[in-house]
């Protein structure tokens, strides 16, 4: 009944609520950067440039072999790392607050190229608000005392590996949500808090990208 109730709340809000607009839009051509949107099936992930991404994470320099990008995902750490989904584990994830995990990729490759069968939305934006997505995604891992991060094991698939998330998982704070947030903070005009599905935030994230104008436009 709870879960019915959200999903009902979660509609109404959709449909009653205005588009937002775009934050921190790029001043020049020199100004834009780009990163993607990857939808594979049922999660969503972020795909990044490594030249932005590894001066605030230091640690991938160490952990990777410095590939052209990085995918970036949140979500379940028993879910995500689980050997098999049993129904155990899926109801555990949803109707409990789990511990979450960051799920990090070497990606050598144009995104379209590395995942040929994943649906791939690229997402312009200034170099300011690459900032505050990267200074979003820094603060969604787990540390140790000595403010590092803490590795939990190798990846699902290619060069990766898993990192002590931050947040807790629930019903209303999911790994497509995690993404939702995590453009919403970048300037995107997307409703993180309703991005609960693969296809909420990519419906959200092409509408974005529809509306979006350059400096030069």
């Amino acid at each position: 009944m709870r879960f019915v109730l959200i999903c009902f709340l979660v509609i109404f809000c959709v449909g009653s609520t205005p588009a937002k607009e775009w934050e921190y839009l790029s001043e020049s051509k020199d100004d834009e950067c780009e990163i993607y949107l990857v939808n594979h099936g049922w999660h969503t992930g972020l795909i990044i440039p490594g030249k932005h991404l590894e001066p605030k994470l230091k640690f991938l320099e160490s952990d990777f072999s410095r590939p052209e990008y990085y995918e970036i995902g949140w979500g379940d750490k028993g879910f995500y790392q689980a050997d098999k989904i049993t129904v155990k584990v899926v109801l555990k994830a949803v109707f409990w607050p789990t511990d979450s995990v960051m799920h990090i990729v070497g990606v050598p490759q144009k995104p379209q190229q590395y995942f040929p069968g994943s649906e791939i939305i690229e997402i312009p934006m200034s170099l300011e608000g690459m900032g505050h997505l990267i200074e979003f995604i820094a603060k969604s891992f787990g540390r140790d005392k000595n403010s590092k991060v803490i590795k939990s094991g190798s990846g699902l698939y290619g060069q990766s590996f898993f990192y002590e998330g931050r947040s807790r998982y629930f019903m209303t704070h999911t790994c497509n949500s995690w993404v939702g947030r995590a453009l919403e903070n970048a300037g995107v005009p997307i409703r993180g808090a309703l991005a609960l599905t693969a296809g909420s935030v990519t419906r959200q994230s092409r509408a974005a990208v529809d509306r979006y104008v350059c400096c030069d436009q």
